[in-house]
């Protein structure tokens, strides 16, 4: 074939492949315009006593949902479940008031164009002393503004407002009401973790204003034997990361076996309640967690059936928390106010500072603490006890061991607490190795505190007492 004839076949092959293209967007087009005409003539198909339906049937392909009226409606044949009654009503108010934007076509001849040959979406009504009346529900416009729909057999084609239409084309779990038992992360008063493998971790809210026993308002009381303060920042992550509960999966209502969803053996187990003082509120909640699947873990309430899912972050962040985390790491915060003598022993030497606590009346009548310390009998600046005493009330453990079995070096720190009322409490540091010091928080419990601690505590001895 010569050049020439080659030349022209691909000529004519581009004019017929351009006008095709034309000719299909010239169709689209078209198309685009009838869907979007917008013209609104609100015409009443029908109205109904909303109390003479009786039911509701909602068939998507092979699906029924029956919507049973009634002061309260129901579900058909759906478990003892909470249900969105504002959504079932609305189903029926709308059903009753069927009223579409316009008429798009009288007595069509081809309704697939339309997504109404086959009626694989369809409402039933089911009214009194009346035959059913159903509705087909076609296509959505391409626009999104609006569905075709069509009545019994009548082959008029109109307009219905998508957010009408929307209605309709729900699914069984759309009909539920999501929301579950929540507390009010405000006014939290206890928190309960426990996630397989680790300790307990119980954390309440102090009844007392006792400053001896730490000056928060929580107390971590479990896994230790004696309550200990908590890590306030930690404690803040953790409510904050707490989210309103709500079913994002239905899952199964009445489950013959929790093992398919790991809930015979929880993963996690979270406990939480809020109390209202003044309104006398109490919420409380007991959540079970158990197995993954894809971004979800199952959940369950501990006095309910139903299985949920929601998504798995929060349940992993929490299972992840560790009773350390949790505890405050400084050794012990003693109010400065509320004692009258503190002494250091470092092995065989003794430090002894003595605290005069006065009260004076300020201008306006009110009394007030004045603190005058003392190094034996040496008057020392504020300034400079205080950032001694900070130092003391400062070490905090950076690790936490379970037993101690390895000699010890002899070396200790001894911290002596005088309270006004002559009480007293001593602090016991061991040192541990070249880079720590060991406390022991309760029976074979310790804390690691870094050596670094000592030695600016060292230092700052010898600036006072040289």
């Amino acid at each position: 074939m010569s050049r020439g004839k080659r030349i022209l076949l691909m000529v004519i092959g581009l004019v017929i492949v351009i006008g095709l293209y034309y000719s299909i967007s010239n169709k689209q087009t078209k198309q685009v315009e009838v869907d979007s005409f917008s013209e609104n003539e609100n015409i009443v198909l029908h109205n109904y006593e909303i109390s003479g339906i009786d039911r509701l049937i909602l068939k998507k392909e092979d699906k029924n949902i029956i919507l049973v009226n009634g002061e309260t409606p129901t579900i058909e044949g759906l478990p003892n479940v909470k249900l969105n009654i504002n959504r079932l009503k609305n189903s029926f108010n709308i059903f009753a008031n069927l009223t579409v934007n316009r008429l798009v076509e009288k007595d069509a001849e081809d309704l697939a164009k339309y997504g109404l040959h086959k009626s694989n979406v369809s409402i039933t009504g089911i009214i009194e002393k009346q035959k059913p009346v159903i509705i087909h529900l076609g296509n959505k416009t391409m626009d999104g503004t609006s569905y075709f729909i069509r009545l019994n057999e009548d082959d008029n084609v109109y307009l219905l407002d998508a957010n009408y239409g929307d209605y309709f084309m729900l699914d069984i779990e759309d009909f539920r009401d999501p929301t579950l038992p929540n507390i009010d992360k405000q006014l939290i008063r206890y928190l309960y973790i426990e996630s397989k493998g680790n300790e307990p971790i119980e954390i309440s809210y102090k009844n007392d204003s006792d400053d001896k026993k730490g000056i928060g308002l929580f107390s971590l009381t479990k896994p230790y034997n004696v309550p200990k303060e908590i890590n306030y920042k930690v404690f803040d992550e953790i409510i904050k990361s707490i989210p309103i509960f709500s079913v994002e999966k239905y899952i199964d209502d009445k489950p013959s076996d929790l093992s398919v969803y790991g809930l015979d053996d929880p993963v996690l187990r979270l406990k939480l309640q809020s109390e209202n003082q003044e309104l006398d509120i109490s919420k409380a909640v007991d959540i079970l967690f158990g197995d993954t699947f894809d971004d979800y873990i199952y959940f369950k309430y501990a006095d309910s059936d139903s299985v949920y899912g929601m998504r798995k972050d929060f349940a992993e962040y929490i299972s992840n928390i560790t009773p350390f985390d949790l505890v405050d790491k400084n050794i012990r915060m003693v109010n400065i106010k509320n004692i009258k003598k503190m002494e250091i022993g470092i092995n065989d030497s003794i430090y002894t500072f003595n605290i005069d606590n006065a009260y004076k009346k300020d201008e306006k009548g009110e009394e007030q603490l004045k603190q005058t310390f003392y190094y034996e009998d040496k008057k020392l600046e504020d300034e400079v006890f205080r950032e001694l005493y900070q130092l003391v009330i400062g070490i905090s453990g950076d690790a936490e061991i379970n037993q101690q079995d390895k000699d010890i070096i002899k070396d200790e720190v001894k911290i002596f607490y005088t309270f006004k009322d002559d009480t007293r409490e001593t602090i016991v540091y061991t040192k541990y190795d070249e880079l720590s010091y060991l406390h022991e928080i309760e029976d074979d419990i310790y804390f690691l505190c870094s050596t670094k601690q000592f030695e600016l505590l060292y230092d700052k001895l010898k600036e006072i007492t040289n």
